[in-house]
């Protein structure tokens, strides 16, 4: 796990659309949904629901996502600090 995916993974919940997702992120939505897969596979969950309307997040990913802002809120904060 990378805080780049975790970064993804918010930027997902908030916009429900890989492509919106990464254009959030300044990234490819290929690059984008890669890392998603990789980190569903890491973790040996399902975090995302791919529909044809769009994204949603399961159960698990809704709750990685609170994890994943305030890691990333963290990094911000240390990076503030240093």
């Amino acid at each position: 796990m990378n805080l780049r995916q975790l970064e993804y993974l918010v930027a997902l919940g908030a916009e429900g659309s890989f492509g919106r997702a990464a254009a959030r992120c300044n990234a490819s939505q290929p690059a984008v949904s890669v890392a998603i897969a990789k980190l569903e596979a890491e973790l040996g969950v399902e975090l995302v629901r791919r529909e044809s309307r769009g994204t949603a997040l399961t159960p698990p990913g809704e709750s990685l996502v609170r994890w994943a802002r305030e890691a990333l809120a963290s990094v911000e904060g240390l990076t503030v600090e240093a």
